[in-house]
């Protein structure tokens, strides 16, 4: 009888940690899903602000090359004001997840998904750092020398929009399986 009582306590104990570690895993779901959600907000705002940008640039592209089939002096197109807002996207929920155990808890494919998602934000953090890079390097008063850059800038402006896109379409399918509060 004392051993079964012995067993009875330890089943019910494993159970409560087992029922404690399941809301963990649960609690950081949903605030995983509140920063997949507030994220894909943000990138969405900002998001024709980047294609604008990327649009002057090929357009001075357009202009450096009609300026080369007339070559008129005093006549050269100017490489236009780029600039590159950051999106300040949030990773605090998945680091704690990380942080605290939680995604031990959480299926294969669920933590799998949002590794891919939290990856691509990596990968446009580098962008950023690439482009800023590119933004503080001088340039010549050629313009040859500003068209390079321009077509430089815009290559990795195209990256980082294509990359905005990938992210705002994986959190709308990451969104919906993710439990809500």
């Amino acid at each position: 009888m004392i051993a079964f009582g012995v067993l009875l306590a330890l089943s019910l104990e494993s159970y409560a940690e087992h029922r404690k570690l399941q809301r963990q895993a649960h609690e950081a779901l949903t605030h995983i899903r509140a920063e997949v959600v507030h994220n894909a907000g943000i990138i969405r705002g900002q998001l024709p602000v980047q294609t604008q940008v990327a649009d002057s640039l090929r357009s001075f592209q357009d202009c450096v090359a009609a300026w080369r089939q007339n070559r008129r002096a005093g006549n050269e197109p100017t490489l236009p004001r780029v600039s590159l807002s950051p999106a300040i996207l949030s990773t605090a929920s998945w680091q704690a997840a990380m942080s605290t155990g939680a995604l031990a808890h959480i299926d294969f494919r669920t933590v799998q998904a949002l590794s891919r998602y939290y990856e691509a934000m990596q990968w446009l953090r580098r962008i950023e750092d690439r482009y800023l890079e590119s933004l503080a390097r001088p340039v010549g008063d050629r313009i040859e020398d500003q068209a390079e850059r321009a077509n430089s800038l815009r290559l990795l402006m195209l990256g980082y929009i294509e990359i905005e896109q990938a992210l705002v379409n994986a959190s709308e399918t990451l969104a919906p399986e993710l439990p809500e509060k």
